[in-house]
């Protein structure tokens, strides 16, 4: 095992590492005004800097800005430190036959992995009532071809369930917006017209419209909770037609490595992702890894931390994955 600031450090110290050679240096990871010149630097790189949709980092929090880029980065890490999660994500590229036939998958999972990260969380806009969302746009996308391509469980997720949850989001906690479903969905409307301005573009590939569509779904479906039927929201649900995010114990995970990928590895990285946690970099000093096996020693933290923590890991037993403990020890292991 070793820290997970040394993945970090040596993550990040290689430019080859980020899709468009623009690094961020450790230590940065703690300053909200460097991590937002490397979101705006990255997209800029990308021809997608000029869009509404990237002004709305603005208006985020330092600690979700911070969050985004170690998403990104912790992510990644376990991608090419993982093999059964590599291997799922690289097969995945190829029997959907997703970008450049001519570009290698590494490059492929590091251009989605930065569309996904980087968009995830600029809903929040929205959810704040900062920004205005139609309630068209539900309507707008089911005339487009915004298609899943099973990057997610397609007889649990729908636009008409995305429209159901945000209802529910707006009623029972009295938010703008569901931020994910906000930002997914306003992503890929606002990429997609790119695509339709740049028609011709070398920059804009017909291909890019299948990882936007991806990125989109995964963002919009990833601040959807599921629950039991013990659930002090399980009223509501019924009410509001979620029953496909209402599971039993006993039901099998409907996001499996193995079907879904990017969503799968995304689950665990957005739930478990310290900075968010904690707001601290030195937190990262502190958690040891060994990520091939995705195992998680947290002796290392103070007490509450501790819990705190392995709360995080835990979850994700209720609607993920199984998660294993080692007896008298503080070593967590997510399983695959």
């Amino acid at each position: 095992m070793k820290v997970l600031s040394d993945y970090y450090k040596e993550y990040t110290q290689n430019p080859d590492s980020f899709y468009y050679k623009i690094r961020i240096e450790l230590e940065h990871l703690n300053d909200e005004t460097k991590c937002k010149s490397f979101i705006s630097n990255t997209l800029q790189e990308a021809k997608k800097g000029q869009k509404p949709i990237s002004k709305l980092y603005r208006k985020i929090s330092g600690v979700r800005i911070k969050h985004i880029v170690s998403c990104y980065i912790f992510g990644a890490i376990i991608y090419f430190e993982n093999e059964n999660i590599k291997n799922a994500i690289d097969s995945y590229f190829t029997e959907k036959k997703i970008g450049d036939p001519k570009e290698n998958n590494e490059d492929k999972f590091k251009y989605i992995w930065f569309l996904i990260c980087f968009y995830h969380d600029i809903g929040y806009a929205y959810e704040n009532g900062q920004e205005i969302m139609p309630d068209d746009i539900f309507h707008s996308l089911a005339t487009k071809k915004h298609y899943r391509y099973n990057c997610v469980p397609q007889e649990i997720y729908s636009l008409k369930l995305l429209e159901c949850y945000d209802s529910f989001i707006r009623c029972r906690f009295s938010k703008q917006r569901d931020h994910g479903i906000a930002g997914g969905l306003k992503m890929y409307q606002e990429l997609s017209d790119l695509m339709e301005e740049n028609k011709g573009n070398e920059h804009f590939p017909k291909y890019l419209k299948k990882y936007f569509s991806l990125a989109s779904w995964i963002i919009a479906c990833h601040n959807m909770f599921y629950i039991g039927d013990n659930d002090d929201n399980f009223g509501c649900y019924k009410c509001k037609g979620l029953n496909s995010l209402i599971r039993n114990t006993s039901d099998s995970y409907p996001i499996t490595l193995n079907e879904y990928p990017l969503f799968f590895l995304f689950s665990i990285v957005d739930s478990i992702e310290p900075i968010k946690t904690f707001n601290d970099l030195s937190i990262l000093d502190k958690i040891s890894c060994d990520l091939e096996n995705m195992e998680f020693n947290l002796s290392g933290l103070c007490s509450p931390k501790r819990k705190e923590y392995s709360k995080k890991i835990c979850n994700l037993e209720k609607w993920l994955t199984k998660v294993s403990k080692k007896e008298s020890e503080d070593i967590y292991k997510i399983e695959l």
